[in-house]
């Protein structure tokens, strides 16, 4: 019986933004990180709404050879775009794939204490900050 090369193909591990989330306007850069290296030859697509091409810069990054970065070349509208990418395994085998995220004006929450809870929206012209009060009644049986 002769030996047979067995050759293992990058599969998307992790993506940011991630399929189906959503980013704030001010967001600038995919990072996806594949179960392999992958080749110089990978890519990075963008689209908007519309099928429009956002130019995009895709680079490996070299102390991370399974990350692929792609930095986005203009500000991003609110809207929802479609991420495409193809990874080049060493041995020249292309994985595509592709998926969808949001970008919005993101609302944060942070529960300060158990009586006050602060919001703040972020948007392009400033910071809106809100401070929401709630009050618990705790009724103690003597």
């Amino acid at each position: 019986m002769l030996p047979t090369a067995v050759f293992a193909h990058s599969d998307l591990v992790t993506a940011i933004p991630e399929p189906g989330g959503i980013v704030n306007i001010n967001f600038s850069e995919i990072t996806l990180i594949f179960s392999e290296p992958v080749g110089e030859d990978s890519t990075i697509l963008l689209f908007g709404e519309g099928f429009e091409l956002i130019p995009v810069t895709t680079s490996l990054d070299l102390s991370e050879p399974s990350k692929l970065i792609g930095v986005i070349k203009q500000p991003l509208a609110v809207g929802e775009y479609s991420v495409q990418y193809t990874a080049v395994s060493p041995d020249g085998h292309e994985i595509t794939g592709s998926y969808q995220f949001q970008v919005s004006y993101r609302i944060f929450n942070f529960n300060l204490n158990t009586n006050a809870i602060l919001l703040f929206l972020a948007s392009s012209t400033g910071i809106v900050i809100i401070f929401l009060f709630r009050h618990n009644k705790s009724k103690s049986k003597v």
